[in-house]
């Protein structure tokens, strides 16, 4: 009798053991999100070995025998990713974020959850203008109200930050470049068709700005100030075409070195002097990207943005900065746009000078004597 009191005690024991084992696993298995430190959560994909959640799926859909089997809440456990993969982000590790989001996209291609986190990866690393064509593709899903107008306000806040950075560095060729496309989608916007008629007058492209203005009543304000631009533009143009100046017109005559049939001038940023190559087919100074990195702490300089660019080779994503000042001749420019590109072939000077800064004057290139002659306008 005691050998079998004896017995049922140890299986008792055993199960009690057994209990509190598996009640710890499961503790373990199943941390709460609310108490989730931030910190860990980077980790939390690893130590739960979570595997894609399909959407839609709530525990109130399921039996109580299929939750005792899948003891996590499928709809936390997709917050759980959802949270983890936006640390990701925050603490730039893109690529781990992107196998994330995109192996769950495989397997649930049409979940909107994850194609909206796939386009807060796309405008961490990528230009503005293939983040905004992303989200405004994203309007062609079957979001929810709230959704939609979250993606609307982020379209419209990207584009009218960046509208207004160029606009202060009068970069008019990257502003038409980057709107042109938003007009395409939005044409209506009239944000969106004042910005590019406007970067249209003041390269003197009247067919082009009549074009898009056209959608605007004849007697829209805004419509009229941004005709006057191409006027007065046009006006300072036959001015300078009738009068033909001699050498004493101008206020400065500036050495140059003559390279083949290129012209380069000295020019100062900060105290960092660099050889530029005037190129009047530039329409944005450009710094080659070996010595922009070079440039001294006095050279100031804020990034823009990256933005694509027409070079001579073709459509480039580059990355634009505003330079507090370019002095050539004694002459200052300030809030001056520049694209930093590779140039390893380029080893004549250090960047090309474009007609964004050139424009402020009236200039001419005297080849017999190779100099600049500028006047400010």
């Amino acid at each position: 009798m005691k050998w079998i009191l004896a017995l049922l005690a140890l299986c008792l024991g055993l199960s009690l053991s057994l209990n509190v084992y598996l009640w710890g696993q499961n503790t373990l298995l199943s941390p709460s999100l609310e108490n989730t430190n931030p910190d860990y959560a980077p980790e939390l994909l690893q130590k739960t070995n979570l595997t894609p959640a399909q959407p839609g799926t709530r525990a109130g859909k399921v039996s109580e025998g299929e939750y005792l089997d899948n003891p996590l809440d499928p709809e936390d456990e997709k917050s759980k990713q959802i949270f983890a993969v936006r640390q990701w982000i925050a603490a730039a590790e893109y690529d781990r974020a992107r196998d994330y989001i995109l192996g769950h996209l495989r397997a649930f291609p049409n979940d909107i959850d994850f194609l909206l986190l796939e386009a807060e990866l796309i405008r961490k690393t990528n230009g503005i203008n293939y983040t905004i064509a992303h989200y405004y593709e994203l309007l062609d899903l079957p979001l929810n109200t709230e959704q939609r107008a979250n993606v609307l306000e982020i379209i419209i806040e990207l584009a009218a930050d960046n509208i207004n950075k160029l606009k202060t560095i009068r970069s008019w060729d990257i502003l038409e470049t980057f709107v042109e496309p938003l007009w395409q989608f939005d044409p209506t916007r009239k944000s969106f068709i004042l910005a590019l008629a406007e970067s249209y007058a003041w390269q003197n492209q009247e067919s082009l700005m009549e074009n898009v203005l056209a959608s605007l009543p004849k007697e829209d304000i805004d419509a009229k100030r941004i005709r006057q631009i191409l006027t007065v533009s046009n006006d300072i143009s036959v001015q300078q075409e009738e009068s033909k100046p001699d050498k004493t017109y101008y206020d400065r005559v500036v050495r140059l070195q003559r390279h083949g049939d290129h012209f380069i001038t000295n020019t100062f940023i900060g105290r960092d002097r660099l050889k530029l190559m005037i190129d009047t087919g530039a329409s944005t100074t450009v710094i080659n990207q070996r010595t922009f990195k070079n440039l001294s702490y006095s050279s100031s300089h804020d990034y823009v943005g990256h933005f694509t660019v027409n070079t001579a080779g073709g459509q480039v994503n580059a990355p634009v900065y505003r330079l507090n000042s370019i002095y050539i001749g004694g002459f200052k420019v300030s809030d001056i746009a520049v694209v930093v590109l590779p140039m390893p072939d380029f080893q004549a000077a250090d960047g090309l000078l474009g007609m964004n800064f050139l424009r402020e004057f009236d200039f001419k290139i005297d080849q017999e004597n190779n100099s600049l002659l500028m006047k400010r306008l």
